[in-house]
């Protein structure tokens, strides 16, 4: 009696003679095509024992481009890198970074405070939020009436 097998080949079986092939192949075929990549900026988030601090490389990005808003508990981070402009007599034979507007929001915790420090130094932003003061116990006395 014949078994039938559901599969062409062992799913176990892997030999990189014959999958590593197939592999390049998949992954070049994408090579000619254009690229759909925009520019998006990974944060870093710390917290420390004071503050909450945020840092994005953000390299060929102007300060003047970059805008960060507090709304109520909601922090917006938005800025745009501008693409280098063609000039006369230039050509470019590849294009790999990439360009655009971005924005991201963050939630700020309730002990994040109400003053934001936004800083671009080296094409690094550091934007820290100082927590607010804790508050402490108090005893109230109690009156005879």
């Amino acid at each position: 009696m014949n078994e039938l097998s559901l599969f062409r080949r062992d799913p176990f079986a892997f030999s990189f003679d014959t999958q590593l092939p197939r592999m390049m192949r998949e992954l070049m075929r994408f090579e000619d095509e254009p690229r759909l990549a925009r520019f998006v900026p990974s944060f870093d988030v710390k917290e420390t024992a004071e503050a909450f601090e945020l840092f994005a490389d953000l390299p060929g990005v102007k300060a003047e481009n970059v805008d960060v808003r507090v709304n109520g508990n909601q922090l917006s981070i938005t800025g745009k890198r501008e693409a280098e402009t063609k000039k006369e007599g230039e050509n470019f034979h590849q294009v790999e970074r990439t360009y655009g507007s971005f924005s991201r929001v963050f939630t700020l915790p309730d002990n994040a405070g109400h003053e934001v420090d936004a800083e671009l130094k080296d094409g690094v932003l550091k934007v820290s939020i100082p927590k607010k003061p804790e508050s402490k116990p108090r005893q109230i006395s109690v009156k005879a009436g």
